[in-house]
């Protein structure tokens, strides 16, 4: 049974959504973060926080420890080395960590245009890292949204929205308590 979840990536925009889900449904939720200071600015003392950078693989065991599950939701980061740097480079560092860990599974937050011929750097980093967990042992979710609700007001900021395409399908648009609904 799965009782514990290591959320990566809890105080970002979809993170958040997610970890009050988790709550709300009765999970033990930790928090890994770079800054877990800032994980108790944000949530105060509901969440246990602990520090976590998949960069640093020496951060990695002591954060999955007890754990039950783990779910990851990175952003691809602004300049393309990072998106390789976390996305990819991240996971495969996670995955080599989990085999003595008590996992009963991972879920990673991916996209909707992840595809294995795709070349866009930050979607070719998901790709990778999508590859990375299918290619362990541990049971695994991968989810690919197509847009969150919440980054709408982000895209209205620059004046336009841009349309994939001639914009004859429609994108399936949910929010972050949605999938937070999704994950849990």
């Amino acid at each position: 049974m799965i009782k514990k979840i290591l959320v990566i990536g809890g105080t970002g925009l979809i993170g958040r959504p997610v970890v009050e889900q988790l709550l709300a449904d009765g999970f033990d939720v930790t928090i890994g973060s770079r800054s877990p200071g800032h994980v108790q600015d944000i949530f105060g003392n509901r969440f246990t926080a602990i520090p976590i950078d998949l960069t640093e693989p020496t951060t990695i065991p002591k954060a999955i420890a007890d754990q039950d599950a783990i779910h990851v939701s990175l952003p691809s980061g602004p300049r393309f080395k990072d998106c390789f740097r976390t996305e990819y480079q991240g996971i495969i560092n996670l995955m080599s960590n989990v085999g003595e860990s008590n996992l009963k599974r991972i879920s990673y937050l991916s996209g909707d245009s992840v595809t294995p011929d795709e070349t866009f750097p930050p979607v070719r980093a998901k790709w990778l890292a999508e590859e990375a967990i299918r290619s362990g042992d541990i049971p695994y979710s991968i989810w690919r949204p197509t847009w969150f609700a919440e980054t709408l007001t982000k895209l209205a900021r620059f004046g336009t929205i841009a349309m994939i395409g001639k914009g004859e399908v429609g994108a399936h648009w949910l929010t972050g308590r949605d999938f937070g609904r999704w994950v849990s």
